[in-house]
Protein backbone atom coordinates (compact mmCIF):
# COMPACT_ATOMS: atom_id res chain seq x y z
CA UNK A 1 0.00 0.00 0.00
CA UNK A 2 2.58 2.71 0.80
CA UNK A 3 4.56 4.22 -2.04
CA UNK A 4 8.02 4.75 0.37
CA UNK A 5 10.37 1.93 1.10
CA UNK A 6 9.03 1.16 5.12
CA UNK A 7 11.87 2.97 7.39
CA UNK A 8 10.33 0.88 11.22
CA UNK A 9 11.76 3.90 12.73
CA UNK A 10 9.37 6.14 11.06
CA UNK A 11 6.29 3.48 11.54
CA UNK A 12 7.41 2.94 15.28
CA UNK A 13 7.38 6.87 15.94
CA UNK A 14 4.10 7.24 14.36
CA UNK A 15 3.02 4.57 16.07
CA UNK A 16 3.48 6.73 19.49
CA UNK A 17 2.10 9.65 18.20
CA UNK A 18 -0.95 8.28 16.96
CA UNK A 19 -1.88 6.31 20.53
CA UNK A 20 -0.38 9.21 22.69
CA UNK A 21 -2.94 11.74 20.53
CA UNK A 22 -5.98 9.16 20.67
CA UNK A 23 -5.03 8.55 24.29
CA UNK A 24 -5.56 12.43 24.52
CA UNK A 25 -8.61 12.38 23.23
CA UNK A 26 -10.29 9.61 24.65
CA UNK A 27 -10.48 7.61 21.82
CA UNK A 28 -10.33 3.74 22.38
CA UNK A 29 -7.25 2.07 20.33
CA UNK A 30 -5.85 -0.91 19.70
CA UNK A 31 -2.75 -1.83 17.44
CA UNK A 32 -2.98 -5.16 15.38
CA UNK A 33 -2.12 -6.30 11.86
CA UNK A 34 1.81 -6.79 11.34
CA UNK A 35 2.62 -3.99 13.73
CA UNK A 36 0.84 -5.47 16.44
CA UNK A 37 2.36 -8.86 16.17
CA UNK A 38 5.54 -7.33 16.44
CA UNK A 39 4.92 -5.62 19.31
CA UNK A 40 3.37 -9.20 20.97
CA UNK A 41 6.94 -10.69 19.94
CA UNK A 42 9.09 -7.90 20.84
CA UNK A 43 10.58 -8.23 18.00
CA UNK A 44 10.47 -6.02 13.88
CA UNK A 45 9.14 -9.77 12.20
CA UNK A 46 9.26 -8.10 8.69
CA UNK A 47 9.20 -4.57 6.92
CA UNK A 48 5.28 -3.11 7.01
CA UNK A 49 3.25 -1.61 4.57
CA UNK A 50 0.94 -0.06 6.84
CA UNK A 51 -0.31 0.05 10.21
CA UNK A 52 -3.51 -1.16 11.75
CA UNK A 53 -5.44 0.29 14.50
CA UNK A 54 -8.93 -0.77 15.63
CA UNK A 55 -11.20 2.09 16.67
CA UNK A 56 -14.93 2.28 17.30
CA UNK A 57 -17.50 3.18 14.13
CA UNK A 58 -18.40 5.98 16.09
CA UNK A 59 -14.93 7.83 16.80
CA UNK A 60 -13.93 7.72 13.56
CA UNK A 61 -14.78 11.25 12.18
CA UNK A 62 -13.54 12.46 15.96
CA UNK A 63 -9.48 10.55 15.08
CA UNK A 64 -9.75 12.33 11.58
CA UNK A 65 -9.45 15.68 13.53
CA UNK A 66 -7.27 14.70 15.63
CA UNK A 67 -4.77 13.46 13.11
CA UNK A 68 -5.12 16.12 10.66
CA UNK A 69 -2.93 18.80 12.79
CA UNK A 70 -0.40 16.07 12.99
CA UNK A 71 -0.08 15.53 9.18
CA UNK A 72 -2.33 12.90 9.04
CA UNK A 73 -4.36 13.36 4.92
CA UNK A 74 -7.25 10.94 5.17
CA UNK A 75 -7.42 9.03 1.65
CA UNK A 76 -10.49 7.65 1.14
CA UNK A 77 -9.47 6.25 -2.33
CA UNK A 78 -7.72 3.70 -0.70
CA UNK A 79 -10.83 2.02 0.98
CA UNK A 80 -13.32 3.39 -1.20
CA UNK A 81 -15.32 0.24 -2.07
CA UNK A 82 -15.18 -0.70 1.74
CA UNK A 83 -15.14 2.82 3.50
CA UNK A 84 -17.61 1.74 5.94
CA UNK A 85 -15.06 -1.18 7.59
CA UNK A 86 -12.08 1.09 7.24
CA UNK A 87 -10.17 4.10 6.22
CA UNK A 88 -6.85 5.44 5.88
CA UNK A 89 -4.71 8.37 6.44
CA UNK A 90 -1.54 9.00 4.91
CA UNK A 91 1.49 11.07 6.28
CA UNK A 92 4.64 11.17 4.84
CA UNK A 93 4.08 8.64 2.25
CA UNK A 94 2.70 5.90 4.74
CA UNK A 95 -0.27 4.50 5.47
CA UNK A 96 -2.23 3.81 8.28
CA UNK A 97 -5.64 1.92 8.38
CA UNK A 98 -8.48 2.61 10.87
CA UNK A 99 -10.34 -0.04 10.93
CA UNK A 100 -13.77 0.45 12.32
CA UNK A 101 -15.27 -1.28 14.65
CA UNK A 102 -19.30 -1.96 15.96
CA UNK A 103 -21.11 -3.58 18.62
CA UNK A 104 -23.72 -5.58 17.35
CA UNK A 105 -27.08 -6.34 19.06
CA UNK A 106 -25.79 -9.42 20.72
CA UNK A 107 -23.23 -7.29 22.46
CA UNK A 108 -20.42 -8.93 20.26
CA UNK A 109 -17.66 -6.68 18.20
CA UNK A 110 -17.41 -6.81 14.63
CA UNK A 111 -16.57 -4.59 12.43
CA UNK A 112 -19.19 -3.32 9.70
CA UNK A 113 -19.96 -4.32 6.21
CA UNK A 114 -18.87 -7.92 5.09
CA UNK A 115 -17.60 -8.72 8.21
CA UNK A 116 -20.36 -8.05 10.45
CA UNK A 117 -21.11 -11.64 10.68
CA UNK A 118 -17.50 -12.67 12.19
CA UNK A 119 -17.36 -10.75 15.85
CA UNK A 120 -14.28 -10.45 16.88
CA UNK A 121 -13.08 -12.38 20.20
CA UNK A 122 -13.97 -9.95 23.17
CA UNK A 123 -10.87 -10.81 24.87
CA UNK A 124 -8.58 -9.75 22.21
CA UNK A 125 -9.88 -6.10 23.26
CA UNK A 126 -9.44 -6.68 27.19
CA UNK A 127 -5.65 -7.28 27.37
CA UNK A 128 -3.00 -5.52 28.86
CA UNK A 129 -0.85 -2.85 26.92
CA UNK A 130 2.15 -3.82 24.72
CA UNK A 131 5.49 -1.86 24.77
CA UNK A 132 7.93 -2.24 22.09
CA UNK A 133 11.45 -0.02 21.92
CA UNK A 134 9.52 2.15 24.91
CA UNK A 135 6.27 2.53 22.93
CA UNK A 136 3.59 1.60 24.72
CA UNK A 137 -0.02 1.25 23.35
CA UNK A 138 -3.02 -0.87 24.09
CA UNK A 139 -2.99 -3.46 21.29
CA UNK A 140 -4.51 -6.98 20.14
CA UNK A 141 -3.94 -10.18 22.06
CA UNK A 142 -2.08 -13.29 20.15
CA UNK A 143 -5.79 -14.87 20.30
CA UNK A 144 -7.21 -12.21 18.33
CA UNK A 145 -4.11 -12.34 16.13
CA UNK A 146 -4.77 -15.77 15.43
CA UNK A 147 -8.55 -15.13 14.66
CA UNK A 148 -7.80 -13.03 11.83
CA UNK A 149 -4.90 -15.17 10.29
CA UNK A 150 -6.96 -18.43 10.31
CA UNK A 151 -10.39 -17.04 9.70
CA UNK A 152 -9.89 -14.24 7.31
CA UNK A 153 -9.59 -16.59 4.55
CA UNK A 154 -12.64 -17.68 5.16
CA UNK A 155 -14.64 -15.35 5.99
CA UNK A 156 -12.62 -11.92 4.57
CA UNK A 157 -10.76 -12.16 1.10
CA UNK A 158 -11.68 -15.66 0.49
CA UNK A 159 -7.78 -15.87 -1.29
CA UNK A 160 -5.51 -18.92 0.26
CA UNK A 161 -3.35 -17.55 3.04
CA UNK A 162 -0.30 -15.55 2.07
CA UNK A 163 2.96 -16.40 2.85
CA UNK A 164 3.74 -13.28 5.45
CA UNK A 165 0.61 -15.19 6.64
CA UNK A 166 2.07 -18.45 7.05
CA UNK A 167 5.22 -17.15 8.32
CA UNK A 168 2.66 -14.83 10.76
CA UNK A 169 1.11 -17.95 11.97
CA UNK A 170 4.39 -19.33 12.97
CA UNK A 171 5.67 -16.75 14.96
CA UNK A 172 2.04 -16.77 16.81
CA UNK A 173 2.67 -20.47 17.25
CA UNK A 174 6.04 -19.47 19.08
CA UNK A 175 4.07 -17.33 21.75
CA UNK A 176 1.45 -18.99 22.48
CA UNK A 177 1.38 -22.51 21.32
CA UNK A 178 -0.65 -23.91 18.24
CA UNK A 179 -4.10 -22.54 18.65
CA UNK A 180 -5.29 -24.10 15.63
CA UNK A 181 -6.91 -27.18 16.98
CA UNK A 182 -9.61 -24.98 18.51
CA UNK A 183 -13.15 -25.08 17.48
CA UNK A 184 -13.22 -21.59 16.72
CA UNK A 185 -10.31 -21.71 14.34
CA UNK A 186 -11.51 -24.98 12.07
Amino acid sequence: MSNTVPDPETQLAMIGEISAAFSAEGIEHWLFGGWGLDFLAGKITRPHDDIDFFIWDGDFDKALTVLSPLGYEFRPEASAEFINESGFVRKDGYYVELARLVRTPDGSIATPGRYLDWPWPTRSFEGPPLSFRGITVPGWDAYGHWHIKMGFSRHGSKDPLREQDISDIEILKSLTGDLSGLPEFN
